[in-house]
Protein backbone atom coordinates (compact mmCIF):
# COMPACT_ATOMS: atom_id res chain seq x y z
CA UNK A 1 0.00 0.00 0.00
CA UNK A 2 0.95 3.39 -0.71
CA UNK A 3 -0.67 5.48 2.16
CA UNK A 4 1.80 3.84 5.01
CA UNK A 5 4.74 4.39 2.99
CA UNK A 6 3.31 8.32 2.83
CA UNK A 7 2.47 8.58 6.44
CA UNK A 8 6.31 7.41 7.10
CA UNK A 9 7.56 10.30 5.00
CA UNK A 10 5.45 12.58 6.70
CA UNK A 11 6.42 11.53 10.12
CA UNK A 12 9.99 12.02 9.53
CA UNK A 13 9.09 15.73 7.63
CA UNK A 14 7.19 16.52 11.08
CA UNK A 15 9.58 15.04 13.57
CA UNK A 16 12.18 17.04 11.84
CA UNK A 17 10.02 19.68 12.32
CA UNK A 18 9.80 19.40 16.04
CA UNK A 19 13.57 19.03 16.62
CA UNK A 20 13.92 22.34 14.63
CA UNK A 21 11.71 24.37 16.49
CA UNK A 22 12.82 22.79 19.60
CA UNK A 23 16.43 24.00 18.95
CA UNK A 24 15.20 27.85 17.93
CA UNK A 25 13.09 27.70 21.33
CA UNK A 26 16.23 26.05 23.14
CA UNK A 27 18.47 28.99 22.07
CA UNK A 28 16.44 31.95 21.57
CA UNK A 29 13.71 31.08 24.38
CA UNK A 30 13.95 29.42 27.18
CA UNK A 31 16.51 26.43 27.31
CA UNK A 32 14.41 23.88 29.56
CA UNK A 33 11.26 24.68 27.32
CA UNK A 34 12.73 23.52 24.34
CA UNK A 35 14.17 20.38 25.93
CA UNK A 36 10.38 19.41 27.00
CA UNK A 37 9.16 20.72 23.40
CA UNK A 38 11.85 17.96 22.07
CA UNK A 39 10.96 15.03 23.77
CA UNK A 40 7.30 15.30 24.59
CA UNK A 41 6.71 17.00 20.53
CA UNK A 42 8.33 13.57 19.49
CA UNK A 43 6.54 11.58 21.85
CA UNK A 44 3.09 12.76 20.35
CA UNK A 45 4.50 12.30 17.06
CA UNK A 46 5.57 9.16 17.14
CA UNK A 47 2.66 7.68 19.31
CA UNK A 48 -0.07 9.18 16.98
CA UNK A 49 1.96 7.73 13.48
CA UNK A 50 2.45 4.47 15.33
CA UNK A 51 -1.60 4.36 15.62
CA UNK A 52 -1.94 5.02 11.96
CA UNK A 53 0.11 2.75 11.04
CA UNK A 54 -1.98 -0.14 13.41
CA UNK A 55 -5.39 1.27 11.65
CA UNK A 56 -3.61 0.82 8.04
CA UNK A 57 -2.12 -2.87 8.96
CA UNK A 58 -5.78 -3.93 10.59
CA UNK A 59 -7.45 -2.49 7.53
CA UNK A 60 -4.94 -5.46 5.45
CA UNK A 61 -5.83 -8.08 7.95
CA UNK A 62 -9.47 -7.71 7.69
CA UNK A 63 -8.66 -7.35 4.12
CA UNK A 64 -7.54 -10.57 3.95
CA UNK A 65 -9.99 -11.82 5.91
CA UNK A 66 -12.74 -10.98 3.67
CA UNK A 67 -10.68 -12.64 0.91
CA UNK A 68 -10.22 -16.15 2.32
CA UNK A 69 -13.91 -15.88 3.26
CA UNK A 70 -14.66 -14.91 -0.37
CA UNK A 71 -16.36 -12.09 0.46
CA UNK A 72 -19.64 -13.10 0.90
CA UNK A 73 -21.89 -11.54 3.50
CA UNK A 74 -22.78 -13.12 6.84
CA UNK A 75 -26.05 -13.32 7.39
CA UNK A 76 -27.12 -11.63 10.45
CA UNK A 77 -26.89 -13.40 14.10
CA UNK A 78 -29.95 -14.16 15.82
CA UNK A 79 -30.88 -12.77 18.77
Amino acid sequence: MVTPLIAKGVYLLLSAFVIVLSLIQMFKGSFWNGIVMLCLGLLVVRIFFEWLILFFRMHEALQSIDRKLGGQPQPPAAP
